[in-house]
This record gives C-alpha cells, sequence and structure tokens, in this order.
C-alpha cells in the first residue's frame, strides 16, 4: 500500500514538473545553439530543449587557454562573442580611418565563391548571425600572376568576406599588385588610407593592409578572418599598439575553434605548440580531423599534423609494434639530426637499433 502510494506521488510529482518545465520554456523560447560539426551549424529560435552531446559540451567548455575545464553557458558564449565583435569594430574602424568599408549585399553575398555559409539568421546585429568561412574561389580563366588583383577587386568591390580574407592572405605573404599608384576607398586620397602596399615581399606596410582586409571580413562574420584577427589582437602585428590583448587574441581563437574553424584550429594548436604541448597540439589536429571527415580541413592543418608525427612530438616510437614502421622512423629522425644535434640523433639512432632496424 505504501509503495503504490509513494509511486502514485512520484508519477504525480514528475507529471506536474514536466508541465513547469514545458511552460517555462513556451514562455521564454530558449535559444538553442547547436554545435554538430558533422552538418551546417544553426542558430535558431525553439521552444523544444535539446540533449547536449558529450562532442559539443567538450567544445562550449574549451574557450579559454588551456583547453577549457569549466562549463560556459550558451548565453555566456553569445556574450562573449558580443564582446570579441565589439572590439572587432574597434580595430576594424581604426584600420579603415577615412575609408569606406566595403560590405557585401545579400545579392553580393549569394555569389560570393566557397562562402561557404554554416549558419543562418536574419537578424545580423545580434551575435545569432550568420557566418562563413573559407578562402574565395579564383576562377579558371584568371592566371595565378593576377590573382592578388582579382581578390582585390573583388574585395573592394563586392565586399565578399572570402575574397576579403584571400586578399588579406596575399598581403601578408607579400603578394601584393605589382603597379605603384594606389587605389583609394570613398574620399580619402592618403596614401596611409590606400588599399595597396608595396609588392616587394612581406612588410610592416603588408600587415597592416592585411590586418585591414580582415577586419572588414571579420566584420562579415568570416569565421577564418575573425580567427587571424584574434592572432593580430594577441601578438599586436599590423594594428596600433593600443589594440594589442593577448588575452582578447586568445579568446578570439579560442571560440573559433570551439566552432570547428580550421584556422582556429592552427591557431589554438600553435599555442600550445608555443608552450611545448605537443600531445594536445596533435589530438587537437587529429580530433578536428575525424569529426569533420575531412570537410573542414585546410592544407596547413594537415601540414602541421604531419610536421609532429615526422618529428616525433607527441609520437613514441618505442610503443609503436616494428611493424607499423616506428624502427624506419626513428632512423629517419637519427639522420635528420645527425648533423645538428648529435645527442637527440644518438636517442633516436638507439631506438632504432633496439628496434631492431639495421643499415
Amino acid at each position: 500500500m505504501n509503495i503504490t502510494t509513494n509511486n502514485s506521488t512520484m508519477i504525480c510529482s514528475f507529471v506536474v514538473i514536466t508541465l513547469l518545465l514545458l511552460l517555462t520554456v513556451s514562455s521564454s523560447g530558449f535559444i538553442i545553439i547547436n554545435l554538430n560539426l558533422s552538418s551546417s551549424t544553426r542558430i535558431t529560435r525553439t521552444t523544444r530543449t535539446t540533449t547536449t552531446t558529450a562532442r559539443q559540451h567538450s567544445i562550449i567548455t574549451s574557450l579559454d587557454h588551456d583547453g577549457g575545464s569549466s562549463a560556459v553557458s550558451l548565453e555566456e558564449k553569445n556574450k562573449l562573442y558580443n564582446a570579441i565583435y565589439k572590439n572587432i569594430q574597434l580595430v576594424a574602424l581604426e584600420l579603415w580611418k577615412g575609408d569606406e568599408i566595403t560590405l557585401a549585399t545579400i545579392t553580393d553575398d549569394a555569389i560570393c565563391a566557397n562562402n561557404n555559409n554554416t549558419n543562418t539568421n536574419n537578424n545580423n546585429t545580434t551575435p545569432l548571425f550568420s557566418y562563413s568561412e573559407g578562402e574565395a574561389t579564383l576562377e579558371p580563366t584568371i592566371s595565378f600572376s593576377e590573382q592578388c588583383s582579382y581578390f582585390k577587386n573583388r574585395a573592394i568591390h563586392t565586399g565578399c568576406p572570402a575574397a576579403q580574407h584571400s586578399y588579406g592572405l596575399l598581403l601578408w605573404n607579400g603578394y601584393s599588385t605589382t603597379t605603384t599608384t594606389t587605389t583609394t576607398i570613398g574620399s580619402s586620397s592618403s596614401p596611409r588610407n590606400s588599399n595597396s602596399a608595396s609588392s616587394a615581399s612581406a612588410s610592416r606596410s603588408d600587415a597592416r593592409f592585411s590586418a585591414k582586409f580582415h577586419s572588414a571580413a571579420a566584420l562579415q562574420h568570416h569565421i577564418d578572418g575573425l580567427a587571424i584577427m584574434g592572432g593580430i589582437i594577441r601578438t599586436g602585428t599590423g594594428i596600433p599598439k593600443k589594440f594589442k590583448n593577448s588575452e582578447l587574441g586568445i579568446q578570439i581563437i579560442n571560440y573559433c575553434a570551439a566552432l570547428g574553424n580550421p584556422a582556429g584550429i592552427n591557431k589554438k594548436a600553435a599555442l600550445f605548440e608555443a608552450s611545448d604541448n605537443y600531445m594536445d597540439a596533435v589530438q587537437l589536429y587529429e580530433n578536428t580531423l575525424v569529426n569533420n571527415n575531412g570537410r573542414r580541413i585546410n592544407a596547413l592543418l594537415l601540414f602541421n599534423l604531419g610536421w609532429c608525427l615526422i618529428h616525433g612530438l607527441r609520437v613514441d616510437a618505442v610503443a609503436l609494434a616494428p611493424d607499423q614502421g616506428s624502427e624506419e622512423a626513428a632512423w629517419f629522425l637519427y639522420k635528420e639530426y645527425e648533423r645538428d644535434d648529435p645527442t637527440e640523433a644518438q636517442h633516436w639512432y638507439d631506438i632504432a637499433i633496439d628496434l631492431g632496424y639495421y643499415e
């Protein structure tokens, strides 16, 4: 009798609690962020609750510089993006002072090559934004030598964020236009506000113009551009000293990495490597490769992973079976270090011999 009564009470309590939860959700309209990186990420308003997967939880809790240790709510994450975006606006306005920042219209955005929209929302004034990633596509009719002027034209005249990102990368690497004349935007004719740079090689001037166009891309919620701006703000490269902010830069990088963006992943892994934490760096590379099935992987990420593996960083050759080629790998490392670092070379030589390698 007591058991029946208790069961009935428990069932009634469960029903009441469930109804209260449903009423709360339906009246508030919770904002749910879907961070399932195997499909398009969408931010929508819904009246239903969702279950956070282990993968989603690991992303949400990876917003600090050491990989994340405390849970971050969706509300806190939206607040973080708001704060990040406001800082990007300040930097962009300074870099584009006197010039008009060209932003893509709906029509231009629709034809922006390789825009890779991964999120949709009709109100870009809130942190619930429509973001994109990836570089712009070079048309088959455009020669490699013309790529800089091609991307520059699209970046300036159509405001394509992918083109702004691509042009910014070219500027950083010294592939600027070969003409000595300057092209300005808006009413300013000052060389300081021009959108061309010297063509010799990567220089301080190139760094500034690279930051300028990446800031324009980031203003349009282009995540690659945002990730690079994180690196720029962290180091102060190409921007006024007053905007250098290491903590903010790391926050931006971690935010982009949490979205699964390759540029964000690369920069976050680079932070791990800078502190000799190759274990977490390689794990980050490998997890990204597996979780995205290669769909959101860029060449730099693959190169970085290969570099770590080839150089034995985080790899214990002794733990590998001989038929996996560990003895050959150890011998390769011995030969690589033989001239410049005899001590390190001897370490790998001994491992190779222990594993049964013979010349």
